[in-house]
């Protein structure tokens, strides 16, 4: 009876980040008009800026905030900047941008955060092994 509760958990909690994670691509497509294929760079980029935080000391909190100014400044300087400057050009120019962005953002994370693993732990979650 315990595996079933654990497998139906992990679904749901599986289930729960794949809406999410549709839910951005469609606020995001809905909003600038074009798909952006830079979505989960955004993502992953205040998540790493936090956990680096956190792994010189700073306060849970403090990381989280900084994460995400961080992740809302890179978002809105490249609206401003890139695409608001595509529109009404042809659809495939906006699309460029963001495959171009998400490939400076994959090269920039690497040489400044480096390749190993990051993990942010939260404090008032459990850890390790049950």
């Amino acid at each position: 009876m315990t595996s079933v509760i654990v497998v139906l958990v992990t679904g749901l909690s599986i289930a729960g980040i794949l809406a999410l994670i549709s839910l951005g691509l469609v606020l995001i497509m809905r909003a600038t008009g074009t798909f952006n294929f830079a979505q989960g760079q955004f993502m992953l980029l205040p998540a790493i800026f936090a956990a680096t935080l956190q792994t010189q000391d700073w306060p849970f909190w403090a990381c989280i905030l900084l994460g995400l100014a961080v992740g809302a400044a890179v978002a809105i300087l490249f609206y401003r900047f890139v695409l608001q400057r595509t529109t009404g050009l042809n659809q495939i120019f906006p699309i460029i941008a963001t495959l171009g962005l998400a490939e400076v953002i994959d090269g920039g994370m690497g040489l400044v955060f480096g390749t190993p693993s990051h993990s942010f732990r939260v404090p008032f979650l459990p850890s390790g092994r049950p």
